[in-house]
């Protein structure tokens, strides 16, 4: 019998809660961005960040960091790209995106 040679790749990913940590703490990266730059600027610095923190230092944001985590490639395991990390945080960059948008938005509102 000829058998298909696989390759078995150990799953040792951390835990959900230390994964959501890791994001809570990048999430209050963000927070502060807004707080210290100017409305508009703090909110593109967060959005842009919030894409590519995964590509950061090797795989490990500062949130990952911490928890002493780090995004690797499934395949390769080599540390996330930034490419990557643009990829894995469409989701909450969009979600950033829009928040960015309608507070915007509010601003032209008040000003029309």
């Amino acid at each position: 019998m000829n058998e298909p040679d696989t390759i078995l790749i150990e799953d040792n990913r951390p835990s959900v809660f230390s994964r959501c940590m890791a994001k809570s703490l990048d999430i209050s990266v963000v927070l502060f961005l807004n707080t210290v730059f100017p409305v508009v600027a703090g909110a593109v610095l967060g959005f842009i960040y919030m894409l590519i923190h995964d590509g950061l230092f090797a795989g490990q944001s500062p949130g990952k960091k911490m928890l002493k985590l780090k995004s690797v490639n499934f395949h390769t395991r080599l540390p996330c790209s930034y490419k990557e990390s643009a990829i894995r945080n469409a989701t909450i960059g969009i979600a950033a995106f829009f928040s960015i948008i309608s507070f915007c938005g509010w601003i032209l509102a008040v000003l029309v």
